[in-house]
Parts: structure tokens; sequence; C-alpha cells
């Protein structure tokens, strides 16, 4: 195994630990949907929590969230909606990232942003500009969920129809 790979998955570990430790359920990891993944998939409340983990091991090219850049996030948007089908949950839906930092002397700095970023219209998977979705008969990636923002919250829940 690659050194970024024992990287991402020692950070991987920290941060499931990190999450039982403040009162979230590890659900999955590394959950798979073709080649779209979804690092963690935790539960706590009434809310389904997708996470990314970035880490690394110095933080001299900057801090590690700050690579969950549009793409990214577009394919975990992608990811979650496969998630939601596939189990049919209807919790609200948030998105987190861990960054975490390993440093020499063996205590890693980790951060975690709750609310990291919200689906918007630009980010959702099947609404592009050049093939509207009424110009589609059925999404390239199968059934569309639409998430909506859930009032005086900042989850989203999965919108029936």
């Amino acid at each position: 195994m690659a050194e970024h790979n024992r990287t991402g998955s020692h950070g991987e570990q920290l941060a499931c630990r990190y999450l039982e430790e403040n009162g979230f359920e590890v659900l999955e990891r590394n959950w798979r949907h073709g080649r779209h993944e979804l690092d963690i998939i935790a539960r706590k409340g009434p809310e389904l929590i997708i996470v990314e983990v970035k880490t690394r091991s110095t933080d001299l090219h900057g801090q590690p969230a700050e690579a969950v850049k549009k793409g990214k996030r577009g394919l975990m948007i992608k990811a979650a909606n496969a998630y939601v089908q596939a189990t049919g949950s209807d919790l609200g839906l948030r998105f987190d990232i861990i960054s975490i930092i390993l440093h020499p002397s063996g205590k890693p700095f980790i951060h975690h942003i709750p609310d990291a970023f919200y689906p918007t219209l630009h980010d959702r998977p099947f609404l592009t500009p050049s093939r509207p979705a009424q110009a589609r008969a059925t999404p390239r990636w199968g059934p569309q969920v639409i998430l909506r923002r859930v009032r005086g919250s900042s989850a989203f829940r999965r919108q029936p129809g």
C-alpha cells in the first residue's frame, strides 16, 4: 500500500473514533456507488451525516479541507443521492468535512467542520445547463432524489415525488 493510502486510511480510522466519541453512530465506511465513494456515513439524532475525511502529514500545502472543491462536492452529492435511494432513508442529510493533520509528535490535529457545504441548484448532479432535466426522460444516474432544506435547520430531507 502506498504511503498516501496508509495516511488516508489512518485518518479515516481517527475520524471514525472521533465521531463515535462525540455521539455519532458510524453506519458505513468507504461506501461505494460506481466510481463514487463516501468516506464515512454516520447518524446523529434525526440526521444522516456524509463525512469527507482529508488527512495530511503536514500543513505546508494548506489545510486538508481546502482540497474538497466543487468537483468533489458534486461527486459526494451524487453518491449521497445513491445512498438515500438504496436505503430509502428519510433522515435529514448533512455534509461534513473532517480535516486531520498528523504531527510527528504523535497527537493528530482533528478539525470537524459540520455543514461544510450545502447542495445548491448548481451542485445538483442531474441538472446541467446543456441538458436540462425536462429534456431527458430519465436521468443518467437513475431516478432523481431531490433534497430540500428543513425549515429552521441546516439539514436536508428527501423530497417526496
